[in-house]
């Protein structure tokens, strides 16, 4: 019976892991080292000088990921300090950074909602029109 595969496994074959394993450099690597890393490893697993092979194509497009985020210092930044994935996405941060583990929302050890931070959760445009429709719907009452 042949195995079909699903859309995550798909995607997950797509992801690009650890943009610094993908390149080979540490984390303190410096912008010419990324550059260089990338260079040798594009030369090295371009679709052009491997016609047909998959792996090497999918192992360029992960490089060439990793360096799209790595290549960039404001991206670099922000992927360092846990604001985007590796893929370039923002990445959601609990409530005072700390996620819902140790003692609750905010980390303590009572838990609760202490330090949460809710600035920019709700769309003043989108509360807008539901109180414009709660105003009509009152008005035609």
């Amino acid at each position: 019976m042949r195995r079909v595969d699903t859309h995550f496994e798909r995607r997950a074959e797509h992801l690009a892991q650890d943009p610094y394993q993908e390149l080979g450099v540490s984390r303190t690597a410096s912008a010419d080292e990324v550059r260089r890393a990338f260079r040798k490893l594009a030369k090295q697993y371009h679709p052009d000088k491997n016609p047909g092979d998959k792996a090497a194509e999918e192992r360029f497009k992960r490089v060439s990921a990793a360096f799209d985020l790595l290549g960039d210092e404001d991206k670099r930044k922000k992927f360092d300090r846990g604001e985007i994935d590796a893929e370039g996405r923002e990445t959601m941060r609990g409530f005072s950074g700390e996620g819902f583990g140790r003692g609750g929302f905010n980390g303590g050890p009572r838990g609760g909602f202490a330090g949460a931070q809710f600035e920019g959760a709700f769309h003043p445009a989108r509360y807008q029109i539901t109180r414009a429709a709660l105003d009509r719907s009152r008005a035609s009452a």
